[in-house]
């Protein structure tokens, strides 16, 4: 036999025969799997229709009888005892496998026969009564190739799935450790532990094969004294076993902390959901801390000390939990349920995680986002490394971001901590791959050769995987159907031979979008040229130099002045889609390189264009010499008449808190070089409308000294989901609404400035009700 698929059934009458019929419709021989069938001394029908269903399948269906009532743990033991398969699966008998379950499993085990247990996916069936697992699904398959210490930490805080029913593993590996089931209940937590410990090597199918019948009842669905001293059980079984292998080091003391604190704040928010009349819930409570006291005790190390910084929500839930319970309160259960009521829906999260994807040469990322911990920039954070993106399929990314936010929310990586985009709100689940923002920059072939970008986009090499095919999958699945902004950028996107091709497709697939397009504008190029005056894209082009001399320094190329005629020739049609932008850095912050930009943009009439200030994404801080120049050059160009400005949300970012301790000096030398005259006059409105309820509007908000004298009528915005709520006490209303009012309009929404021009044009708002003064 080559699996052995062993079911303990306890009064299981109600709903086994859908179990069993899934052993039937499996689609592999039967001298390949054998049924261990368990009745664990039922009182119902279900050892009459075991038994019936032996009878109907005597070749490979074995039917043992507990003479007492052993329970999950014990009856497991035996269907141990009378397997005969290679490998064994545990199923339980309210649970079913998918039709094709032994035959994928079968084959993956032919493809790696060096791994002793394999992880696989998990899907509800359509019997399923109660759906309220966060994702209907793993999340966690990818740990299960990594180390074993890795694997160990993930385990041990409770990151990560810790029931046996997901996971197919060779009967030698049970045979030589001596692995058995622990009597009570939450008996497989500790199981696996050691069943990993044990392994020499574990195996990912990453395909639903089990499917799970939850309903009200079940045993994972009710809380109870035995829950809770079992699942303390189990932890205190994990310490000793580690202890005892010389493997509970001070690191792993830390991961083992963070699983009690879990094990607190899921069992809290057990007891709150289905712990019955408030008497019942309290003496549940109490026992709750009890146990989490005894288990401190039983592990005699200090283990409050050993809480990182960064707070998951099951830390915060345990934090509240433990010191209102220290204070030895007479009853808990009403203040429990208003915290948890507050907080159960909220999670760690930023837009991105949810609605981006970068597509880079040699990696697959969530976010573009930059920022500094610790004089350290951290961000960027990838989903599929070049080793891992070469298999990219829509399924193995919607598992990354799973993946990367349970981890987020478990404090198991500190990939976002730190980000300023990351927050605390009412997320919900990751339960689809839905792309709003999409970034293309997998072409290493370029132009240039800037001294503040990336090795990954030069050299020519062919991305890591395929781009068109992974794009296909996308628009097949759906996952465009809300997508609002796609980006081109990369190397020099023109110079991809794919490139006509590619961004046709992506036109034909998503007709209302304009791509904006990153290009260098040193070749002049008949797509763009007829793209741009086809109004189906918006291009976006660094200069970053007033002279041909700095041009070169900075983007190591001689085409200053090629790159302006064929900007000319460009913006013949539609200089509202193009954005001209200007990276401040060490090397050209000089007054005399800003005055030559701008009057370069005069001499190539590109004054109707947009124009995008920005600082060096390398640096963690924009810095005095900076801020001015940049103020300068927002100035110049202003003086010249163009037509909108804008400083970035990388600007914005890295606008240091330090300054606000310079400011009287800042503002002195703005004054002495007349800058001043560059930022909105407060006494000239009385108020405005801000356009964009994003971060860039809550940092103006909170804190422009402009905000402190104008008066905030609303915000309008274009994403629907934000219309009709508050934004930082202010209602957020549709861009229609402006025309009911001639209220003056600061753009706050940086991202989306040529689409926000756009809908002004739009709706025939005059361009004149703009603030084009500069609000900081």
């Amino acid at each position: 036999m080559k699996f052995s698929i062993i079911i303990p059934a306890y009064n299981t009458g109600k709903y086994i025969e859908g179990c069993l019929a899934s052993l039937e419709a499996q689609q592999i021989g039967d001298y390949e799997r054998e049924a261990v069938l368990i009745d664990d001394y039922s009182t119902d029908a279900t050892h009459r229709l075991l038994k019936e269903f032996q009878d109907k399948n005597k070749e490979w269906v074995k039917l043992v009888k507990n003479g007492k009532n052993l329970g999950l743990g014990m009856t497991r033991n035996v269907g141990i005892e009378n397997a005969t398969g290679d490998w064994l699966i545990f199923l339980d008998a309210d649970d079913s496998l998918s039709p094709a379950g032994l035959k994928k499993i079968s084959e993956y085990i032919r493809s790696n026969d060096a791994v002793d247990i394999v992880g696989f996916d998990w899907a509800y069936d359509s019997a399923s009564t109660i759906n309220n697992e966060k994702y209907g699904g793993r999340w966690d398959l990818d740990v299960l190739s990594r180390d074993k210490g890795e694997l160990i930490k993930n385990f041990i805080s409770l990151s990560m799935e810790n029931s046996v029913i997901y996971a197919a593993m060779k009967k030698d590996l049970l045979t030589t450790s001596g692995l058995r089931f622990r009597d009570g209940l939450h008996e497989d937590i500790d199981f696996m532990l050691k069943a990993y410990c044990h392994s020499s090597k574990c195996g990912v199918l990453n395909q639903p094969i089990y499917l799970k019948n939850n309903r009200e009842g079940s045993i994972v669905n009710s809380i109870s004294e035995m829950h809770i001293k079992s699942f303390f059980r189990a932890l205190k079984e994990i310490h000793d076993f580690l202890l005892a292998h010389t493997l509970f080091t001070d690191e792993i003391c830390r991961y083992f902390y963070r699983g009690a604190l879990r094990a607190v704040s899921t069992e809290a928010r057990y007891i709150w959901q289905g712990g019955g009349p408030a008497d019942r819930q309290d003496k549940l409570y109490f026992m709750l801390y009890d146990e989490f006291i005894g288990l401190t005790r039983h592990c005699g190390t200090a283990l409050a000390e050993l809480v990182g910084s960064f707070e998951p929500k099951y830390m915060m839930i345990a934090k509240f939990f433990l010191e209102l319970m220290g204070e030895k309160p007479v009853s808990v259960q009403k203040e429990i349920g208003a915290y948890l009521k507050g907080i159960n829906d909220k999670s760690w999260g930023c837009y991105d995680l949810y609605n981006s994807l970068f597509l880079t040469p040699d990696e697959i990322r969530t976010c573009c986002k930059r920022f500094f911990v610790n004089n350290a920039m951290k961000g960027d954070v990838v989903l599929l490394d070049r080793q891992r993106c070469e298999d990219a399929s829509p399924e193995n990314i919607l598992l990354e971001k799973r993946g990367l936010h349970v981890r987020t929310n478990t404090g198991l990586t500190d990939e976002c901590v730190g980000c300023p985009y990351l927050t605390f709100k009412k997320w919900g689940s990751i339960n689809d791959l839905r792309i709003e923002y999409l970034s293309i920059e997998y072409n290493t072939v370029c132009n240039m050769r800037c001294n503040y970008c990336s090795d990954r986009f030069y050299g020519g090499k062919q991305p890591a995987y395929k781009v068109e095919s992974l794009l296909q999958q996308l628009f097949e699945r759906g996952s465009f159907k809300t997508c609002r902004t796609v980006m081109w950028g990369g190397g020099e996107p023109t110079l991809d031979g794919n490139f006509p091709a590619l961004i046709a497709y992506m036109a034909s697939q998503l007709p209302k979008i304009k791509p904006r397009i990153f290009t260098n504008a040193t070749v002049f190029s008949e797509t763009i040229a007829r793209l741009l005056e086809g109004n189906n894209i918006l291009t976006i082009t660094s200069i970053d130099a007033g002279r041909a001399e700095t041009f070169y320094k900075i983007r190591k190329h001689k085409g200053f002045d090629q790159v302006f005629e064929n900007l000319k020739r460009y913006s013949t049609s539609r200089p509202e889609n193009m954005i001209i932008k200007y990276i401040i850095t060490e090397d050209n912050r000089a007054f005399g390189e800003l005055e030559a930009f701008a009057s370069r943009i005069r001499q190539y009439s590109l004054e109707r264009c947009n124009f995008q200030i920005s600082v060096n994404f390398k640096e963690e801080h924009v810095d005095l010499d900076s801020l001015i120049a940049a103020i300068a050059l927002y100035t110049n160009l202003l003086d010249i008449g163009v037509k909108f400005i804008f400083f970035d949300d990388l600007f914005w970012q890295r606008i240091s808190s330090k300054l606000n301790a310079h400011n009287d000096k800042f503002l002195a030398r703005a004054k002495e070089l007349d800058l001043l005259r560059a930022f909105a006059d407060s006494d000239e409105y009385r108020s405005v409308v801000i356009w964009g309820a994003g971060i860039q509007a809550g940092f103006l908000i909170e804190k422009s000294a402009f905000f402190k004298k104008v008066k905030i009528e609303y915000l309008v915005d274009n994403a629907a989901e934000k219309l009709g709520k508050k934004f930082h006490g202010h209602a957020v209303l549709p861009p229609e609404t402006l025309l009911n009012s001639a209220h003056p309009v600061l753009i706050a929404a940086v991202q989306n400035v040529p689409n926000i021009l756009d809908n002004f044009s739009r709706l025939g708002i005059s361009e004149s009700r703009l603030i084009k003064g500069l609000v900081i």
